[in-house]
């Protein structure tokens, strides 16, 4: 959506992506194709506070502005009235829900929106007619086609996530203490997802970890909530290194980057590890 003409070179571009964790990381390609469209301009991201520590470390962005949803109306009223200030030229609305849009209202004299074709996902959830195409754009991908009017093109280099030497230094240390060294190459597994649907059945995943720990190292990754599946997992395949619940994202990133493979669900941990 285009609500007018952009300046040539717009001096100030705000971006939207409140989550979650695999949909943020997926904004940064669109980020740095921005920043080489437009290389002098400041360009600000709007991200819920607590998955601000992901994009800290982003060398494309000028500002990281942290939202905090349990602050409620007050106060997405408030971070309206300090974006107000910034005089933006460009928004850049890749959330598109009722908050985003409260939040980008009179922001900018151009505003551009993602298009989440809410129709497919609709027919395909509730009327179980699936009309997607057979190729359809990646997510990355459209997040860069909400602004590929203004001459934003993909550079083919996929997912960033740069990970500050001190979360690098703690992973290494968790991974030492596993016994695993520089030259372990293992396998990462990621048995768990938010979501049941989403889940490949927990004895699949042991079958699998079974075989894979005959041919070297296999590694469990996962959230907090997920450490009674890798026990599980880790008891029914002996010699599975298990760290589900033990690393925070940026230290999950690092140490799935050590990885020769992942064999992952469709969860937040996917997108980091294509990130790494």
């Amino acid at each position: 959506m285009t609500t007018s003409a952009l300046p040539p070179d717009p001096r100030r571009i705000l971006a939207i992506r409140f989550s979650s964790i695999g949909d943020v990381v997926l904004t940064t390609p669109a980020l740095r194709a921005i920043r080489r469209r437009f290389p002098a301009a400041e360009l600000d991201l709007v991200v819920r506070a607590d998955l601000a520590p992901l994009m800290a470390s982003n060398p494309h962005l000028t500002r990281l502005i942290p939202f905090d949803p349990a602050l409620g109306r007050p106060g997405l009223a408030a971070l309206r009235t300090e974006l107000l200030a910034g005089e933006y030229d460009l928004v850049i609305d890749w959330q598109d829900n009722l908050r985003s849009r409260a939040l980008r209202r009179g922001l900018a004299a151009d505003i551009r929106v993602i298009d989440k074709r809410p129709w497919r996902r609709l027919a395909l959830i509730h009327l179980k007619h699936d009309t997607y195409p057979a190729d359809p754009i990646p997510v990355p991908l459209r997040y860069i086609e909400a602004v590929a009017d203004l001459g934003v093109t993909d550079d083919g280099l996929g997912l960033e996530l740069p990970v500050p030497p001190e979360s690098q230094r703690s992973a290494d240390a968790l991974w030492q203490a596993a016994g695993l060294d520089e030259d372990s190459q293992p396998v990462g597994l990621v048995p768990g997802a938010k979501h049941e649907t989403k889940r490949w059945p927990t004895e699949h995943s042991i079958a699998l970890a079974r075989q894979l720990i005959t041919a070297g190292p296999v590694v469990l990754f996962g959230g907090p909530d997920e450490r009674a599946l890798g026990a599980e997992i880790a008891a029914a395949a002996p010699g599975t290194v298990d760290l589900t619940g033990r690393l925070t994202l940026l230290e999950a990133a690092h140490l799935l980057g050590r990885c020769r493979t992942v064999v992952s669900n469709d969860t937040a941990l996917m997108h980091l590890a294509a990130a790494a």
